[in-house]
């Protein structure tokens, strides 16, 4: 799918795919963007954890038993990030506050606020 998706977009829009290269982040870094996402109007939460030196999203939603997301994140900028999720590399990007914490996840096109 993701091979048809990226042929037709460099045939018809002259875009190719664009390489992403993996940021290795140090470990105070990582522990920057960890914690507890909660989705608006019970749409779950997210849980960003440390594993090792890497981080790992999990997308909890109320009901099912296995989180409806669970993949690495791979840095790939500042504060930028992607997944994999349902066959595609999906982008998700942390928002600072004002001093610099961490206090949003842009995740599938939603704002999602850090549980406080």
């Amino acid at each position: 799918e993701r091979e048809v998706t990226d042929w037709a977009l460099e045939q018809f829009l002259g875009l190719p795919r664009p390489t992403m290269t993996a940021v290795a982040l140090p470990p105070a870094q990582l522990a920057e963007y960890a914690g507890a996402y909660v989705m608006p109007v019970n749409g779950g939460t997210i849980e960003v954890r440390e594993a090792g030196s890497f981080l790992r999203l999990e997308w909890l939603v109320p009901g099912q038993a296995e989180p409806a997301v669970d993949s690495p994140l791979r840095f790939v900028g500042d504060d930028l990030a992607t997944i994999d999720a349902m066959g595609l590399t999906i982008f998700t990007d942390f928002v600072r506050e004002g001093a610099g914490k961490v206090v949003w996840i842009r995740f599938l096109g939603r704002m999602v606020g850090r549980a406080a």
